[in-house]
């Protein structure tokens, strides 16, 4: 970047940048207070002393000047930064912060390819690299730092492992990032791409997910942006995947639960109407049921805090439907079992021990309204421990069981209520029969 300063009389040129980019557009260097010609050795020097600089993992600038008597006009006006009295190069350290280096190991463990696509100079990009972590994962592919400058060359090969093996890229420019995105999204990977600048709004657009940062981003950036970083922290689109991850298994769980017990009401009452032509639940008992299964329990599932292992498996496939056949057969399991014990309590308190059709719509009234918020502790992960899990730690779903069985309760013991219920009064045995089928 450059600028041009009005004196008192003509004008002062700033310029700084990387150094091979300086020192292409100078002339001249500044030696003891004193200019002379700028030599092929001279150059070859201070690339040397930019090396050097950049191998001890600084960020490097070079700066140069020069005064000219009128405004650049024209031509001269689009790079006014030609014939430069080359200055000198500044090393300073811009260490990443502490929390990313953590973050960037949680990519790895949940699948995610973490890319450091950068300006600087492949020994500083290196250095940082290390720093972070990303570089070790590089080596483990055979591939080192990528420079910018070869990136169109390889990106026209068929053969684009290389590229795709590679995660850090260094002296690449906004053009490049953009290509860069197009290569990886062609071979069928979803993109998200951080980015600040104007220059970076095309390849923000672009990708799958573009996010700006929030602080030190433009409003370009952010206005093409999917995603604005308030903190501008790595470490936040970490916690926004994990949160993504937890919502999308919430809302999977919700599922599963509503339609296992949603279809084992209908199994049992096809069942038991087609076999004994009686109804074993009642609209009003189904309508009751269904307001306490369908809104506390399921509304608790739904704000579960997931799986503290959800950022230590893959990603989802993209085209993964809700349910997969997975979960369809989980549904039809839950639905089957919970069909088979409640219509075995109702078969065995009918034919057994020959109760009334009263006490045994009872049965399968309670059996099924217990079974269904018991059900709520299946929809753990397979892989979770049985008593300590994301669903025995949601203190939602206790409130909303100490809720719904208080108020099973409450209906069965006000006579208001369970006469529109058509509750009846229970022996001791039949409870026992309810507990152990639900």
């Amino acid at each position: 970047m450059g600028a041009v300063y009005k004196e008192k009389e003509g004008f002062y040129v700033a310029g700084k940048g990387a150094a091979h980019a300086i020192l292409d557009r100078s002339e001249k260097v500044l030696v003891d207070n004193e200019l002379k010609e700028l030599s092929d050795e001279d150059k070859d020097y201070w690339h040397e002393k930019n090396n050097q600089l950049s191998e001890e993992g600084l960020r490097v600038l070079a700066f140069a000047y020069k005064n000219i008597d009128t405004l650049p006009e024209g031509e001269e006006a689009e790079d006014f930064i030609r014939g430069m009295n080359f200055a000198g190069l500044i090393g300073f350290i811009d260490p990443p912060r502490k929390e990313v280096a953590d973050a960037v190991n949680i990519c790895k463990d949940a699948g995610i390819k973490v890319i450091m696509v950068t300006g600087d100079h492949p020994g500083t990009a290196k250095n940082v690299g290390k720093e972070v972590g990303i570089y070790d994962q590089d080596k483990k592919n055979g591939n080192g730092v990528f420079s910018g400058h070869n990136l169109k060359e390889e990106l026209e090969k068929e053969d684009d492992s290389k590229l795709i093996n590679t995660r850090i890229f260094s002296r690449v420019d906004p053009s490049h990032k953009l290509d860069l995105i197009k290569h990886f999204q062609k071979n069928g990977e979803i993109v998200g791409m951080t980015g600040d600048g104007i220059n970076d709004a095309p390849a923000l657009k672009r990708a799958n997910i573009g996010i700006a940062m929030g602080k030190r981003g433009t409003q370009v950036a952010q206005e093409v942006s999917d995603m604005v970083l308030k903190d501008d922290a790595f470490g936040s689109i970490v916690k926004a995947i994990e949160q993504g991850r937890i919502i999308f298994g919430n809302i999977r769980k919700f599922i599963i639960y509503q339609l296992s017990y949603h279809l084992s009401e209908i199994l049992i009452i096809a069942l038991i109407s087609f076999t004994l032509f009686t109804l074993p639940l009642l609209p009003l008992q189904l309508l009751f049921l269904n307001l306490l299964s369908d809104v506390f329990p399921a509304l608790a599932l739904g704000v579960g805090e997931g799986n503290p292992g959800t950022m230590k498996k893959p990603p989802k496939d993209p085209d993964e439907p809700i349910l997969t056949k997975k979960n369809w057969t989980q549904i039809a399991s839950y639905g089957v079992i919970l069909t088979i014990c409640i219509s075995g309590a109702y078969f065995f308190a009918h034919y057994v021990w020959e109760q009334s059709e009263e006490v045994t719509n009872n049965i399968a009234f309670f059996s099924l309204a217990f079974a269904q918020l018991l059900h709520v502790f299946n929809m753990r992960e397979a892989d979770e421990n049985f008593f300590n899990n994301q669903v025995t730690r949601n203190k939602y779903i206790w409130m909303a069981l100490a809720l719904c069985f208080s108020v099973l309760i409450a209906a069965y013991f006000i006579p208001q209520i369970a006469d529109v219920l058509s509750f009846q009064e229970l022996e001791l045995r039949i409870w026992g029969l309810i507990t152990i089928t639900s």
